[in-house]
């Protein structure tokens, strides 16, 4: 074979001018920047406090419509939480002071997670808490707004945002800190 094919040399020549692209690092925009130092400053629910018992009995046969055609959002009506709370939090504009991470765990184990973490952002005055139940059709992506839909404390509750986990949770408003989300 000639290695001074004509195509060969009509393929360089048109390539004869490109300068070649360096890129050794991204560059992050500004609101991903103050995305990543709001999950740096997002506390998370202490091991030994997590399976603590809650004094709030919620039931597991419980099942809340959730239409399938638009995203997933509820507000308590008399939690005085307005449309306007309901839009921030599920642009991510209100961000998540404790994070909950139900990976790897049962149904039961993940339903005392949830209500201790309600609990402990509610007397450390916390506003938002972030749940991440995981991806996928499972069991506890099913049943976390279902539990939380029964909880007296929770004002109102958004599928997260990308910036916050996506489809993977779920974004908490905690009805004893809207005091201060309102002044």
């Amino acid at each position: 074979m000639n290695k001074n094919n004509s195509s060969d040399t009509d393929f360089a020549s048109l390539f004869k001018d490109a300068k070649p692209v360096k890129q050794d690092r991204y560059v992050m925009s500004k609101k991903e920047r103050m995305a990543q130092l709001a999950l740096k400053k997002t506390k998370n629910v202490p091991k030994e406090s997590r399976r603590e018992s809650a004094s709030i009995e919620i039931s597991d046969e419980f099942e809340a419509y959730w239409p399938t055609d638009k995203p997933l959002k509820f507000f308590r009506d008399e939690s005085d939480v307005g449309s306007e709370w309901v839009k921030k939090l599920s642009k991510g504009m209100v961000p998540p002071d404790l994070e909950l991470d139900l990976h790897g765990l049962r149904a039961n184990q993940a339903k005392q997670d949830i209500l201790s973490a309600i609990s402990e952002a509610s007397k450390n005055n916390y506003t938002c808490i972030q749940i991440i139940h995981g991806h996928g059709n499972g069991i506890l992506k099913y049943k976390t707004p279902n539990w939380l839909v029964q909880h007296p404390e929770v004002a109102a509750f958004v599928r997260a945002p990308k910036l916050y986990g996506g489809n993977s949770a779920i974004l908490v408003l905690i009805t004893k800190t809207l005091d201060n989300l309102k002044s």
